[in-house]
């Protein structure tokens, strides 16, 4: 009998035989319904008997999802993975009545089970296809990645970002109202383990001070903070002055006579020099951070908290920082706006005066010790904390003139 669709062994050369087929994964998924008040007792031991079956020839992962099943009862699913069908049937024949007997042993009728075998597709619809991990709901375990369609439609790609957007506007809105009025509540609640509800400690931080040297950055355009006039700044007393004979710098080291050159240089245009400078305060600031963390270290030494506490509290603190400096800014603007620059003088000790009270306080809250040790090394920080300031301010503008 004759037939149209050739034999694909026949078309290899001689001598070569067909490649097996790839073996394909296999998903047994058993359901446990057990009653309620034994929950706590079969979660334990389900985990001890998952672990165990991982332990036998083929298998690979398992994933455990927990459901509710009515008011008297709840349900878990087991979701094995297999390297194929061969380990499965192995499994029946070698391990299955023994490891069905523990659980009946452990918990006799109070609990059922039903189970079912995916091949083909339907395993491959059950596993990520980022990692291969069993699922056991819509995002995996393993990597996290979500397991529904792979390629978007323009409407699912617009959601998908509409949905991330709001969902950054409802933590960033439940972190900065306590963050604000607060002191030390979110790095409490950090280290407490509650974080989900709030923007981790490192990203609020970074997504308040790049909003802030954002707006400063539009606020040195068109503003008068930095209008100079280029005789005026010349001259004695004007707002930008460097005066440096040449003849002094013969014998000075080269970086001295460079420092010198650009100095003199920034004279004609002071608002760049104020520019520049103002760029390296981002990286100044984010130095500072691990260094108030590590003066809190060396302040609550005794209190035998991990370094990374002290850097969540710098983050937290900081934050509070740039958004009011975020607030002065806007202050500024509408101040200079309408010709009310008395508000924005009071505004400035207002917010001085609420950063000193609100770092006080965060300190006792999260710390928990006296007003008067707290007070003490309060006072100590912010000497310390001072100088490093000063320090890097020195760095930054030294470094504008250098570059």
């Amino acid at each position: 009998m004759n037939s149209d669709i050739a034999d694909p062994a026949a078309t290899l050369p001689a001598g070569l035989d067909a490649a097996p087929p790839a073996p394909q994964p296999v998903i047994y998924e058993v359901s446990l319904k057990v009653q309620k008040r034994l929950a706590g007792r079969f979660d334990a031991w389900l985990k001890s008997h998952v672990d165990t079956m991982l332990g036998l020839p083929g298998f690979i992962d398992a994933e455990i999802e927990p459901r509710e099943a009515g008011h008297r009862h709840v349900l878990r699913v087991v979701r094995y993975r297999l390297v194929d069908r061969q380990a499965l049937d192995d499994y029946f024949a070698q391990h299955a009545s023994e490891m069905r007997a523990d659980g009946v042993a452990r918990f006799g009728n109070r609990f059922s089970a039903e189970r079912r075998i995916l091949e083909g597709p339907a395993a491959t619809a059950m596993l990520c296809a980022n990692c291969g991990h069993a699922l056991g709901g819509r995002y995996c375990s393993a990597c996290g990645q979500d397991s529904h369609s792979n390629v978007m439609s323009l409407t699912e790609l617009i959601g998908d970002f509409a949905g991330d957007i709001l969902s950054l506007d409802s933590r960033f809105l439940r972190s900065v109202r306590p963050l604000l009025w607060r002191p030390g509540f979110l790095t409490n609640e950090y280290l407490d383990g509650r974080r989900s509800r709030y923007i981790p400690p490192l990203r609020l931080y970074l997504f308040i001070s790049v909003v802030f040297f954002f707006l400063l950055s539009i606020a040195l355009v068109g503003t008068t903070w930095f209008d100079f006039d280029s005789a005026a700044a010349s001259a004695p007393g004007g707002q930008l002055h460097f005066r440096i004979d040449k003849p002094e710098l013969a014998n000075k080291p080269p970086w001295v006579r460079r420092l010198a050159e650009q100095a003199m240089a920034y004279n004609e245009r002071p608002q760049a020099f104020f520019s520049a400078a103002i760029s390296r305060l981002p990286t100044a600031m984010f130095i500072l951070l691990p260094v108030f963390a590590l003066f809190l270290k060396i302040l609550y030494v005794r209190r035998r908290r991990y370094y990374v506490e002290h850097l969540i509290f710098s983050f937290h603190y900081h934050a509070v920082v740039f958004l009011a400096a975020i607030l002065y800014l806007a202050s500024y603007g509408l101040a200079e706006h309408f010709g009310l620059t008395s508000i924005t003088n009071n505004l400035a000790g207002f917010l001085w005066l609420y950063l000193t009270i609100y770092l006080i306080v965060a300190m006792r809250n999260v710390y928990r010790q006296g007003w008067f040790k707290t007070l003490t090394k309060w006072s100590v920080l912010a000497c310390f904390y001072g100088v490093a300031m000063c320090i890097a301010l020195a760095i930054a503008l030294t470094s504008t003139l250098l570059a």
